[in-house]
């Protein structure tokens, strides 16, 4: 396997041939290489430590791959009998047994089953010439912001130039301050706050007080609105003291962003164009 590893080797007692399989096991778990990994480990647009964002804001980051070698994969002939792959057998395969069951390993990420799609091709020789896979299939993996928690973790306000004040987002938005065993940070007496060593390291959230206690609040605000032309501030709050969002991103949807002439602060990029409502995609 280069590109990637597998976090157990397994048990591998069965098998005679040397050197060992890089994994024995029956669901392994794979994940990326971490960046600056031995290059004799690395594959093509690989090693990312599992870090990546979507292709409109960064093309060269919005993919990783890795290769992997199966042994005595099972196949299937076209009368649907299995057979251990070898190479004295005479018998003409129509497809792999592919593995199923696939997952990210993150909450709130739900794969399909694999697709059979068009063999994938390579470029050899700077292009000039191209190899191609025997078989091709495509997992697509979505994500859900109900599955990966039971609570919401970010709100959206909504407020116009005729309110006298910003409009919060509503109580217990996310959760609420009466809740038993409810930990938050009072901004105006805020402790010593133990911060994350390591970008892997995973630190419970520390949540401002606020009415609403969501970690991310998103607030869209109608600054003018005339028959020529209308004017709309979006402000971005992070009240969780124990994470950066650096790399962020806001999808926002809205029929008349398709008309949108003017953006400060934020770079956006219009996404889906055959849709009626237009998406925009802010960072």
């Amino acid at each position: 396997m280069t590109g990637a590893e597998a976090t157990e080797q397994g048990d591998c007692s069965k098998i005679k041939q040397k050197p060992l399989p890089h994994s024995c096991k029956k669901k392994p778990v794979i994940i990326d290489l971490l960046p600056g990994a031995p290059y004799t480990m690395q594959s093509a647009n690989c090693c990312k430590a599992g870090v990546l964002s979507t292709i409109a804001q960064d093309p060269t980051k919005y993919g990783a791959s890795f290769q992997m070698n199966v042994g005595k994969a099972l196949l299937l002939d076209k009368k649907g009998d299995r057979h251990k792959h070898d190479r004295k057998h005479k018998t003409k395969i129509d497809h792999l047994v592919i593995p199923q069951n696939f997952s990210l390993g993150l909450p709130g990420y739900t794969c399909a089953e694999p697709r059979r799609v068009s063999p994938s091709k390579f470029d050899v020789d700077r292009g000039r010439r191209h190899t191609q896979a025997l078989f091709t299939w495509n997992i697509t993996c979505s994500y859900s912001q109900t599955v990966a928690s039971d609570t919401p973790t970010c709100c959206v306000s909504l407020s116009a130039f005729y309110n006298e004040t910003i409009v919060p987002c509503p109580k217990c938005s996310c959760a609420c301050l009466e809740q038993p065993g409810m930990h938050c940070i009072d901004p105006d007496n805020s402790p010593i706050i133990d911060l994350p060593h390591g970008e892997d390291q995973v630190v419970p959230p520390k949540v401002m007080c606020t009415q609403h206690m969501c970690p991310i609040r998103v607030h869209w605000h109608v600054k003018t609105s005339y028959k020529e032309y209308w004017r709309v501030k979006m402000t971005v709050n992070n009240f969780n003291y124990v994470k950066n969002y650096s790399q962020w991103s806001l999808v926002v949807q809205h029929p008349n962003l398709r008309s949108v002439e003017q953006v400060f602060s934020f770079n956006y990029k219009p996404l889906n164009e055959r849709t009626i409502s237009k998406w925009i995609l802010f960072q």
